[in-house]
């Protein structure tokens, strides 16, 4: 099972915002410096490009330049976000805001917060993040069952073994064989045949790509706005989980919705695990995601 973790500076960054939020939460700025991305200083501060460009009025997250003050947690008086932190319950997102818990966050929208942790695969309901987009299931029977917000569990029951890993996969769904692209890369609730890649969209993508772990991460958010990004592990290995709105200038058209695990393999390799959709099984299809990356061995 994957469990989200935080290392050890970015655990020190969550004391460091739950401490300001009590005390009236101060600003904290950073100094940019060579190497740095506005990725790795989200990452170093535990908060998102997206709330970091807001702050800072960056109008491209990919160009900051060395020496620039970047505000990494506003004052609590600056009306940074509106103090609301996000949509309402209809527009199905909110984003943490300094001193949120997740009971707070459960009683506000009318939902409960086991339909909030699940909803969010959330292990630890006492360890939530400044910055972090939780999606909020429907208001109503505060159950999470009955509208539609939280299907049934797919059984996990079929397995695919791969020359580099096997991963465990949903029952009914189909894979590739490898005759065109390697095999356990692509999978799909309904039967496909394998064209050239790039005409291909399948539900679930797996890949071990010759491209080193740090390189991927520096070009996340290229295309899109990152709604969230969490450390993780996987197999045991590094990784990060991030969930992307694409804004139709890379690849993907606008609106599209992308959820992808990042695995640092070694040896300038990483693993990739993806999933978008702008579609209505998007949500469904990313928690089949999660649970088939928790299923990863890797040799």
């Amino acid at each position: 099972m994957i469990r989200r973790t935080l290392g050890a500076g970015a655990l020190a960054s969550a004391l460091l915002l739950g401490a300001a939020a009590s005390a009236g939460a101060q600003e904290q700025t950073y100094t940019v410096e060579s190497g740095d991305t506005l990725w790795r200083i989200a990452q170093r501060f535990d908060t998102t490009v997206t709330r970091l460009a807001q702050v800072n009025a960056i109008p491209n997250p990919n160009l900051i330049e060395v020496g620039q003050e970047l505000i990494v947690q506003p004052s609590a008086d600056d009306g940074a976000g509106d103090g609301d932190g996000g949509t309402d319950g209809s527009g199905r997102e909110y984003v943490v805001q300094p001193g949120d818990t997740l009971a707070a966050i459960a009683a506000r929208f009318d939902t409960s917060v086991a339909v909030l942790a699940q909803a969010n695969r959330i292990a630890n309901v006492d360890l939530i993040h400044v910055g972090q987009v939780l999606a909020i299931p429907g208001s109503g029977d505060g159950n999470g069952n009955g509208n539609g917000d939280t299907p049934d569990e797919v059984a996990l029951t079929e397995t695919c073994e791969a020359d580099r890993y096997t991963v465990r996969y949903p029952e009914g769904w189909s894979t590739n064989s490898g005759l065109v692209a390697d095999e356990c890369g692509w999978f799909d609730r309904e039967p496909f045949e394998v064209p050239v890649a790039s005409e291909l969209v399948t539900d679930v993508i797996l890949s071990v790509e010759p491209v080193d772990y740090d390189t991927i991460l520096d070009g996340l958010g290229t295309g899109g706005r990152i709604l969230s990004a969490q450390e993780t592990t996987v197999a045991g290995l590094e990784a990060v989980r991030v969930e992307t709105l694409n804004s139709g200038e890379g690849l993907l058209p606008e609106g599209t919705r992308t959820t992808q695990y990042v695995v640092r393999l070694g040896d300038g390799e990483s693993f990739t695990a993806s999933t978008h959709s702008t579609h209505e099984e998007y949500r469904e299809t990313r928690d089949i995601l999660d649970r088939m990356v928790e299923t990863l061995e890797f040799r």
